[in-house]
């Protein structure tokens, strides 16, 4: 399958649209102003899946995270939130871990 990326600045987000042969599978939007993902829409045969949208956001343990999550599919027209009240780290993680390796042939791209 051939597969491309395709990016594009929407206010104070990044969109980047994943495609595979041609259609477009997957967007994701992150936030320029803090780096962080803000939304994902899943598609399949150009039809929107679902949608997961990333809100609310607190500092825990030097990182961003949601304290909300809403997802929606557009199938069946359903909603389910996930509101989070207290956020912490309860273990300490090696940053290295979650280290990836860059292909050899990508020039890797740092959002400020």
């Amino acid at each position: 399958k051939n597969q491309s990326l395709k990016g594009f600045l929407e206010d104070d987000l990044y969109r980047i649209d994943i495609h595979v042969d041609g259609h477009r599978v997957q967007s994701l939007w992150i936030r320029r102003s803090n780096g962080c993902l803000d939304g994902v829409e899943i598609l399949r045969d150009e039809k929107t899946l679902y949608k997961v949208k990333f809100d609310e956001h607190v500092r825990s343990g030097g990182a961003l995270i949601p304290q909300k999550i809403v997802i929606v599919s557009e199938e069946d027209q359903t909603t389910l939130s996930i509101l989070y009240r207290d956020v912490e780290w309860t273990v300490e993680l090696d940053d290295s871990a979650f280290d990836l390796p860059v292909p050899p042939d990508i020039k890797p791209t740092f959002f400020p």
